[in-house]
């Protein structure tokens, strides 16, 4: 998890680091969210 926002930028292009998903509960994923340009419209990534 540690390297997981430089992993994203890099194979994706992230718009920002992740941020922490505070509004869907523990589902035992990564609880973090990521914002991806993708034809010209942003695409939310919940891990």
């Amino acid at each position: 998890m540690g390297n997981l926002d430089a992993l994203m930028a890099t194979a994706f292009g992230t718009l920002l680091p992740g941020w922490r998903n505070t509004i869907v509960g523990n589902l035992g994923g990564g609880g973090c969210v990521y914002l991806l340009p993708h034809d010209g419209h942003l695409l939310q990534l919940d891990l």
